[in-house]
């Protein structure tokens, strides 16, 4: 995703807050990294949900992004999702040193969501560049998608009449600097 100009920032909320008026959860992949579009979006977010993988490259990132995320912003708790597990116990284990590195260097929550298995019908979809397959769609990772998804959602608690303007005024000083 190219660099968003201040104009482009400001289309982009208002488009939100349309959304808003029709839709209780708007979810938004901001990519990978920690570039100011990806800070942005995260600052905007009523929730952030960071998915990393066991890879320690992955990891670093993560906890970078969390880090980036804690210093220029509100936001103090951050959801977790690790992909491409080679099991469970792996997820929980990555999460947890996550977890408590960020509590323990930056006094930051982060909420093991779950994990995704490493999927052969997955890897096959995405190589076909065929994501949506029906077959990709019962594959185990498509699985553990939906009940991420499903438990997510049971804790939704949707946040309505929100004041755009007043979000937007507090990223005026935030956007100019990136």
């Amino acid at each position: 995703m190219q660099q968003l100009s201040f104009i482009q920032k400001q289309i982009l909320l208002e488009d939100l807050k349309s959304l808003q008026e029709e839709f209780d959860l708007v979810i938004l992949d901001s990519g990978a990294g920690i570039g100011s579009n990806v800070i942005y979006l995260n600052e905007m977010a009523h929730k952030s949900l960071v998915v990393t993988s066991p890879e320690p490259h992955a990891i670093t990132d993560a906890y970078a992004l969390i880090k980036v995320i804690k210093e220029s912003s509100d936001i103090r708790e951050v959801d977790l999702i690790v992909n491409m597990t080679k099991t469970a116990n792996e997820g929980q284990q990555v999460g947890l040193r996550i977890a408590n590195v960020a509590n323990e260097f930056l006094n930051m929550k982060v909420n093991y969501v779950g994990s995704v298995p490493l999927d052969p019908i997955m890897i096959r979809s995405i190589l076909q560049r065929n994501i949506a397959s029906e077959e990709s769609t019962k594959s185990i990772a498509a699985q553990a998608w939906a009940k991420i998804t499903r438990d997510i959602l049971e804790n939704f608690n949707p946040i309505r009449n929100i004041d755009t303007k007043a979000i937007f005024s507090s990223f005026i000083n935030s956007s100019m600097s990136l």
